[in-house]
């Protein structure tokens, strides 16, 4: 920040800097959500794709083999 500024060009330099660090965050907020639908839907597939244990199987019931 240049020292002869005046105190109005350091509140305009500063609301700048807020509003950039406002974006950035934004972005990354975003980016954080979209990768959780991403890893929802892999989670979704995999599921889907598993084979569901039966009730009656050992590793239910606690049984060792």
């Amino acid at each position: 920040m240049n020292e002869s500024a005046t105190p109005s060009d350091r509140v305009d330099d500063l609301v700048r800097r807020v509003e950039h660090l406002e974006s950035a965050l934004e972005g990354l907020q975003d980016a954080v959500y979209r990768q959780d639908v991403v890893h929802d839907r892999q989670i979704a597939d995999l599921r889907k794709r598993s084979p569901r244990p039966d009730a009656g199987s050992p590793g239910l019931r606690g049984a060792r083999s």
